[in-house]
Parts: C-alpha cells; sequence; structure tokens
C-alpha cells in the first residue's frame, strides 16, 4: 500500500500553472530523487506532499496513521536558549504537554469539557506512543550519537555551525519515526566527509525517502527512482539518476529525429504557402485564394501537431567579469591570522599568500 498518492494534482501561482496531472504514488522503502531546474517546481511539489501546502487542485491521500517528515532546506528556527537535545524534541516536548492539559481536564471531569478531553487525548496519544514521546530524550540522544553530534547535545541550537543544523534538522525528524521522510537539498552546508556520511545513512534508513538535490553524486547512489518536475509536468524514471540521464538522452535522440522531419515539413508547407500568396495575388480567380486558405489551415495544424525540440536539460552558462586585468602579482597576503570564538581557538598564527590568477579552495570538517 502505498504511504502517499496523488491524483490529478495541479497547482498554480497566480494563474500561473506550476505544474497539472501529477499522478504519483510513494511506495515504503523506496529511495526517490526529486530533480528540477530551479523554480520548476521541486519545492512546492515535496511542500504540498509534506501537508504544508494545501492551495492545490487534485487529490492527495495519505496513508492512515502514516507519519510523514520534513526537513527544509532552511528557516531552522529556534528557540530562545534551546539546546540540540532540546530542539529535537520538540514535538515530543508539544505532545507530551497537550497530554498533560488534557489529563488534567479529564482529572477535575468537567461536564462536557472533559467528555471532548477524552477525545482528543485518545486522538493524540496514538501519535504520540508511535513517536515513543515517553522516551524522546533517550532516543534523542543516541541519534546525536549517531550523526556525530553526541558531544554538542547540550550546545545552544542557534550557536552550531550550519552543517551541524542541518544534521540537527535530520535528527528532530527522525524523532518522529516516519514512514516518509521528505528532504529539501539535505547536503547543504556539508564538507566531503559529511556528505559521504550523509549518503551511506540515507540509504541505509529502513523507510521511504523523497528528496530533493542537485547533487548527482548522491542520487546516483542512494535513489532508485527518479522524479523530474519540468515543463509543469512530473514524469517518473526507474533506477538511479545516471539511469534517469541515459533515458532522457536515448528519448532526446528519438525526439530530435522527428523534431528535425516535422520542422522540414514545416518549411515545405510555408514555402507554399508563399507561393500560393504570390499566386492569389497576381490572378484574380477565385480557385486560388481558396487554395491558399486551405493551405494556411494544413501549415497551422501541422505546428500545432509538430514534435517540440528536444531538451536534455543542461544549459551552459557563460559568466563575464568586465574589468582591467591587474598589473599586482600579489592578490592576498595574510601573516599571523588567528581566530577564536566563544573562547575556543578556531585558527592559530597562520600566514599564506594567494598570487593573482591563482585558483584556491578552502577545503576542512564542518
Amino acid at each position: 500500500m502505498s504511504i502517499i498518492e496523488t491524483i490529478g494534482l495541479a497547482k498554480d501561482f497566480g494563474g500561473e500553472p506550476v505544474f497539472s496531472g501529477v499522478n504519483l504514488a510513494v511506495e515504503p522503502g523506496r529511495k526517490i530523487a526529486v530533480v528540477g531546474r530551479n523554480g520548476s517546481g521541486k519545492t512546492t511539489l515535496v511542500r504540498i506532499l509534506a501537508g504544508l501546502d494545501d492551495d492545490y487542485k487534485g487529490t492527495v491521500r495519505v496513508a492512515k496513521g502514516a507519519r510523514v517528515a520534513y526537513v527544509p532546506q532552511k528557516g531552522f528556527e529556534f528557540l530562545p536558549g534551546e539546546t540540540a537535545l532540546d530542539f529535537a524534541c520538540r514535538d515530543a516536548y508539544a505532545m507530551r504537554a497537550e497530554l498533560e492539559r488534557l489529563a488534567d481536564i479529564m482529572a477535575a471531569g468537567l461536564g462536557p469539557d472533559a467528555q471532548a478531553a477524552y477525545g482528543a487525548y485518545a486522538r493524540l496519544r496514538e501519535p504520540y506512543d508511535a513517536m515513543e514521546g515517553d522516551v524522546a530524550e533517550e532516543n534523542a540522544g543516541r541519534l546525536l550519537e549517531r550523526v556525530g553530534l553526541g558531544s554538542r547535545a547540550g550546545v545552544e541550537a542557534s550557536l552550531l555551525s550550519g552543517g551541524e543544523r542541518n544534521v540537527l534538522a535530520l535528527v528532530k525528524a527522525l524523532a518522529r519515526r516516519p514512514e516518509l521522510l521528505i528532504l529539501d537539498e539535505p547536503g547543504n552546508h556539508l564538507d566531503l566527509a559529511g556528505l559521504a556520511w550523509l549518503e551511506e545513512f540515507i540509504a541505509g534508513l529502513p523507510y521511504a525517502v523523497l528528496m530533493v538535490s542537485h547533487d548527482r553524486r548522491m542520487l546516483d547512489r542512494v535513489a532508485d527512482e527518479v522524479l523530474e518536475v519540468e515543463g509543469g509536468r512530473v514524469t517518473r524514471y526507474k533506477g538511479n539518476y545516471s539511469a534517469y540521464r541515459l533515458e532522457k538522452l536515448r528519448s532526446a535522440a528519438g525526439q530530435g529525429q522527428e523534431w528535425q522531419a516535422d520542422r522540414k515539413r514545416v518549411e515545405r508547407l510555408e514555402a507554399l504557402v508563399r507561393r500560393f500568396a504570390e499566386i492569389a495575388r497576381s490572378r484574380p480567380d477565385p480557385a486560388w485564394g481558396k487554395r491558399l486558405r486551405a493551405r494556411r489551415s494544413q501549415l497551422e495544424r501541422v505546428k500545432a501537431e509538430a514534435t517540440e525540440r528536444p531538451d536534455i536539460g543542461d544549459r551552459d552558462a557563460r559568466v563575464s567579469f568586465a574589468g582591467e586585468a591587474s598589473k599586482a602579482d600579489l592578490a592576498v597576503a595574510v601573516e599571523g591570522y588567528s581566530k577564536a570564538w566563544d573562547g575556543v581557538e578556531l585558527i592559530s598564527a597562520s600566514s599564506f599568500t594567494i598570487l593573482n590568477g591563482e585558483r584556491v579552495a578552502l577545503v576542512g570538517p564542518n
């Protein structure tokens, strides 16, 4: 049984369609990549599937009792003084507090309020028990250890690095014990070692994962299906990213041949229409006007039915930084540079130079 299913899903912004007629299903245990150009609607699609956007047309069905967790690519908000452990347990804390409030109402036996509280308590208790809310702190602590943040559990979450915040958001989602985990650019702010860890971690998760990512290497190693969001359509491909690209190239090759044939047919008809127009202007015979109208109708019909030019997705970007070339040999000189943060020395007495025209990579763990 599918965890989530869409039927005729459509979305537009101000009357401008983003996608339409989307029919898809996410099966348990599948690792699905969502790919497409920037602005094609990937984040919009996953937000709808995560239940964060209900302004759409069509149907979205979620299996009864299925838990869906979503990790956005940015916008993590931390409460003042909230530690990494507290953030990971925030959902459990909120549910626990509400259960305690409902329990107090039931204990007081306040007529209709107590009856309503019984129903609300039962509905909330089921997902709370499913995520093992009573032992949320212990489970979250183990998850933090597993992802390498065990020593940071008591640190204020807002003081964590960008990569650590990304991993912490993943821990918070995992703490819900979801059947479906939705990730939007999970590799943001991670170094090479972090990305390698993330690949292995996602591949080893026992439940379904739907991920938006531009990291082709990770999608090759993790994904077993690809959803392409492009031109208002969502197309499904079996296999990893490389298999998807190969299928796209094969399809484009066939489409290219059809496009060339249709283009030549259009050119021949355009030439014929021009010829008939010349004859119709030079001769008063109504029959030529009728022939011209018929050829024009045929041309419009052929244009409407012609194969579109193939698009395999890659576009070369050409950037020019105009300006006068520097005459200096030295671009940057650093001498005795040190940096400490919150009492911890990050860099000690370092010196280096960068010459004009050099290409320098800055690497290191988060």
